[in-house]
């Protein structure tokens, strides 16, 4: 630095002090200016001399990131590399429309106002059950003594079979009728969809019917519910398991049914005879294999077989052909097998009706 000095020679001379030498090196300051840059790229730093004015250019290449590099001023210092993380924003999700699915619902059905003043709570809630279960009829009969009477083959909820008789005495053979004594939805079905009779009709209050109110009944509208009756196809089959010789069955062809053999083919296989075509009456034949036998020698064996019976040449089960009766009559259970029969009493259906046989308790827990 230089200093200025007053003299004693004037007001006006300055004395100037110069620096001691020329020639003495000058200090200089140096300033390094860095540029951060993200890591393995070239940093350019740039040092300027004050006093000269020059500018010198360094190279220096960073090092891999976190690892440690001495400055200029001797220190280490761990050069660490930024990351940016950048949130993403999240996409807003669109809910997806729903498919609205439109159900067709069947019309309820309500009783009419009159129900609470003729019926009782117990007897709504079977009307309510005689209306809105699957029942079925299957046949009809008019009594031959008295066409006021008529019999209906029922088939329930879970397919049973009951009979209901519109009689003098009104009753039905299922379970509830045995115990109660009192209208059973069966019953019921046949008065609503039937008889097709308004809630206030007497036959809803009365066990015990009159002749004239049974065929005022009768007439009271002639067109049917057509929900109870059951296909052709299905009936006659039901009918043909159910029943024995009944006109509307469907005839039951047995299968692998064989034809007689002529009688000069073979002798009778238990006394050794021959057959003789003017005893033609007196001979039997195998429906399975078609070989004769005399009757009394059939007999014979059959008496040391007692109840499987079989035949002497094929030892396949004998097929006896039951005369045509002149009516027909209700199998017992006893004669169906363990797929047509349910709770131990009833023949049952459901199978031949595409229905379940366990029972919906749903609609018994209800206040109607």
């Amino acid at each position: 630095m230089s200093s200025t000095t007053r003299s004693n020679a004037g007001p006006n001379t300055v004395k100037t002090e110069t620096p001691q030498s020329l020639n003495a090196p000058t200090k200089t300051k140096k300033t390094s200016v860095k540029i951060e840059v993200p890591s393995r790229s070239k940093v350019t730093t740039k040092k300027t001399s004050e006093a000269s004015g020059s500018t010198r250019k360094k190279v220096v290449k960073c090092e891999p990131a976190d690892k440690k590099i001495k400055t200029e001023a001797g220190a280490s210092v761990v050069q660490r590399k930024k990351s940016i993380t950048v949130k993403k924003e999240p996409t807003p999700k669109v809910p997806k429309e729903k498919k609205t699915r439109v159900s067709k619902k069947k019309p309820a059905f309500t009783l009419p106002p009159e129900a609470s003043l003729y019926l009782d709570q117990s007897m709504r809630g079977r009307v309510v059950r005689a209306m809105k279960q699957k029942m079925f009829v299957i046949s009809r009969e008019a009594d031959a003594r008295d066409n006021s009477i008529e019999k209906f083959e029922v088939l329930g909820s879970v397919g049973n079979n009951y009979t209901v008789v519109m009689g003098p005495s009104i009753k039905c053979s299922c379970m509830d009728f045995a115990l109660r004594r009192v209208h059973c939805k069966h019953i019921l079905m046949v008065l609503l969809k039937v008889y097709r009779l308004p809630i206030d009709n007497l036959m809803f209050r009365t066990l015990s019917p009159n002749k004239a109110l049974r065929l005022e009944s009768r007439s009271y509208r002639r067109t049917v519910d057509p929900s109870i009756l059951v296909p052709e196809e299905i009936r006659q089959k039901i009918l043909s398991i159910g029943y024995q010789n009944h006109p509307d069955a469907k005839p039951i062809v047995p299968e692998n049914t064989a034809t007689r053999r002529s009688l000069d083919t073979s002798d009778c296989p238990i006394c050794f005879e021959e057959f003789e075509q003017e005893a033609i009456t007196t001979i039997d034949f195998c429906k399975t294999c078609g070989n004769n036998v005399h009757n009394e020698c059939f007999k014979m064996w059959a008496s040391t077989k007692g109840s499987n019976v079989t035949c002497v040449y094929c030892r396949n089960k004998w097929v006896v052909e039951k005369p045509a009766a002149s009516g027909f009559h209700k199998n017992s259970v006893r004669q169906l097998n363990s797929s047509h029969v349910n709770e131990k009493y009833y023949a049952n259906f459901a199978q031949e009706l595409g229905i379940s046989r366990k029972r919906d308790l749903s609609m018994y827990r209800k206040d109607y």
